[in-house]
């Protein structure tokens, strides 16, 4: 009996070191191998997405329960595994670790059991010609040069990004202030609701993208970011004067593949005052109108202004965090009494300067 289980180990290990050996000679030979191939055959490309062209030099590992093997894409983008026996298998790129590149997708695997080759992962794309597997191609991304710019006057002590998956017949985008989407290649108007909804499906979590704090009017360095539509929460050291944190949340950015980007972290609202009256402060909160959805009643962040407005003139910067939508309230001073006058669903993109005028 002992004989035996020591026999197994080192069989599993010999299966495994065929498979190397196989990668190995492929490499020598460019990915063509001579002589009769034993087992299955699992291969591929890997192509750059800006110009579709052959990806030379990527490593490919080929991943198992037994170990890894790893090979490198020859001058046509192709790499290729021999000699595979009835296994769950990932082929994973890795590429050159000096290049600054991710894949897409990031991994794909596949089941061989009894002569019958299946997706041990959703949208495994793949064709089996007898015991040939031919996986769909990798496709090489360089990262995007994206740069987080704190334009407030608050420390950032943290970005978390949460990559969403936005279905192209779901795709929010706004004419003026108004949100619309196709459905059935009709354009229609949504609910703010619906914006809050059309993304919640969560691929992929950066607890935070910040190698350090930023402090007020800095950028950070580059940060490593795929392209997508993400969510950017960002955290405060002395938050919004009472703005709940949903509201310093970005939604639905999208990060151009292999293109720069400056992410604004702030907005900023100005009051143009074109009444009689003092405006003796601004307040805002996350929009009611969609807060109601959640049974929740938001809460007004107090008075942003450092000095009030006159009439004729224009208030200073008031910075709001993150978040599209926004009630702004204003107080004004009227015959020694004070009156209070609400605008809704006010539209402040991130990163973008909004005016507004209060006329009486």
């Amino acid at each position: 009996m002992k004989s035996s289980v020591g026999i197994i180990p080192f069989m599993v290990s010999l299966a495994f070191s065929m498979v190397l050996l196989s990668c190995q000679e492929a490499q020598k030979t460019a990915g063509e191998l001579t002589g009769p191939e034993i087992g299955y055959t699992i291969s591929g490309t890997v192509q750059y997405w800006r110009d579709q062209s052959a990806a030379a030099g990527i490593a490919i590992q080929l991943r198992s329960a037994y170990g890894e093997t790893t090979c490198v894409t020859d001058s046509t983008g192709s790499y290729r595994f021999t000699g595979l026996e009835n296994h769950v298998y990932q082929v994973v790129p890795i590429g050159p670790a000096e290049v600054d590149y991710y894949f897409s997708p990031e991994s794909t695997e596949v089941v061989i059991s009894g002569g019958e080759v299946t997706a041990a992962s959703p949208n495994t794309n793949y064709v089996v010609d007898g015991q040939e597997i031919t996986f769909n191609r990798f496709l090489a991304l360089r990262y995007p040069e994206v740069i987080l710019e704190n334009n407030g006057p608050w420390e950032v002590v943290g970005v978390e990004a949460l990559k969403r998956y936005v279905p192209s017949d779901t795709t929010i985008f706004f004419i003026g202030s108004i949100p619309y989407r196709f459905i059935n290649d009709v354009l229609c108007r949504v609910s703010y609701f619906e914006i809050l909804n059309v993304t919640l499906d969560t691929t992929e979590i950066i607890d935070n993208l910040l190698a350090k704090e930023l402090a007020p009017f800095t950028c950070s360095e580059k940060v490593h970011i795929k392209s997508g539509y993400w969510d950017f929460v960002v955290t405060y050291s002395n938050g919004l004067k009472g703005l709940m944190r949903r509201d310093n949340t970005i939604r639905s950015r999208r990060v151009p593949p292999e293109e720069s980007l400056v992410l604004g972290l702030n907005s900023v609202l100005k009051v143009k005052n074109n009444s009689s009256n003092i405006i003796t402060a601004v307040e805002i909160r996350g929009c009611a109108s969609i807060w109601a959805h959640l049974g929740t009643t938001p809460q007004w962040s107090g008075n942003l202004l450092e000095t009030e407005i006159h009439p004729g003139s224009v208030g200073e910067n008031i910075y709001v965090g993150s978040g599209a939508y926004r009630d702004v309230m204003l107080v004004c001073s009227e015959n020694s009494h004070s009156s209070y006058f609400i605008h809704e669903n006010i539209h402040i993109s991130p990163d973008n300067t909004v005016f507004l005028t209060f006329e009486r």
